[in-house]
């Protein structure tokens, strides 16, 4: 694919509809199941077959000032080596995650692409233009970055169930990999979303400006 990122200060070339999801999809399944995201959900399974070396990680995990963080996130777990080596993994690879999705976000090009989306919406009123100017965008969006922010804390420190789902996370090996691999993923996926178009959002509704006049 071409690279239409635009350089500073340069007008930006929006993508076709088509080449839109095709980068969105592609950059969302691969940094999904991507080498560093298998890698934590590997750890589970390390840790499910092997319990027999919790302590040994217990000790590396103190070491490294991680066994209090992980900790919270196990309790009550039926299969406690392997949400510990799990929670472990993610926090030790979490800067390796960071760093994956910024360069398939480069690779795919997910700066054009979201703009495109953001521009698509303003022109076909999904986003009322009215609302969403320089600074209500700015407000709706840092709103939308707390909110998934929240949820996302919540997620990494909390290990409390839904109310109409319990033991889905400590009873179940399938639930604790949708909810804890899956939907920690979807949130920090989500997070990049929010972020990236409150850091776009200015350039955004200035190519929007120059649209409509």
């Amino acid at each position: 694919m071409k690279n239409t990122t635009p350089l500073s200060g340069s007008k930006m070339v929006p993508m076709d509809k088509k080449s839109t999801d095709r980068a969105i999809n592609r950059w969302f399944l691969r940094c999904v199941f991507g080498p560093v995201s298998l890698f934590t959900l590997s750890a589970f399974m390390v840790g499910y077959w092997f319990p027999e070396n919790m302590t040994a990680v217990q000790a590396i995990s103190q070491r490294i000032g991680l066994h209090y963080l992980v900790g919270m996130r196990t309790v009550g777990s039926e299969f406690n080596s392997a949400a510990y080596f799990y929670w472990l993994a993610f926090w030790i690879m979490l800067p390796f995650n960071l760093g994956w999705f910024y360069l398939e976000g480069i690779k795919q090009n997910m700066p054009t692409a979201l703009r495109t989306v953001a521009q698509a919406n303003l022109k076909s009123r999904l986003w009322n233009p009215s609302k969403y100017t320089l600074r209500g965008g700015y407000m709706r969006l840092f709103g939308f970055v707390l909110f998934i922010g929240s949820l996302l804390v919540v997620q990494l420190v909390t290990a409390r169930e839904p109310s109409n789902c319990k033991g889905c996370e400590t009873t179940s090996v399938l639930g604790f990999v949708l909810i804890n691999w899956l939907g920690t993923y979807v949130l920090l996926l989500a997070s990049y979303f929010a972020c990236s178009y409150l850091i776009f959002w200015k350039s955004i509704c200035t190519s929007f400006e120059e649209y409509i006049e």
